[in-house]
């Protein structure tokens, strides 16, 4: 293998590895914004709870 096809693999599987991880962070960047979303729901009712 020439330095060309060295580079083409090389270049082939950081893409894969790219792809790898831009498919194991989508599922968890949903989790993480529903997360943030039931603390602020449950920040609003501490007050409330918090006067009764």
């Amino acid at each position: 293998m020439d330095a060309q096809g060295i580079l083409n693999k090389a270049d082939e599987i950081e893409t894969a590895r790219q792809a790898a991880r831009l498919e194991a962070i989508g599922p968890l960047a949903s989790i993480l914004a529903e997360r943030k979303q039931l603390e602020a729901a449950l920040a609003e009712t501490d007050g409330p709870y918090r006067r009764a």
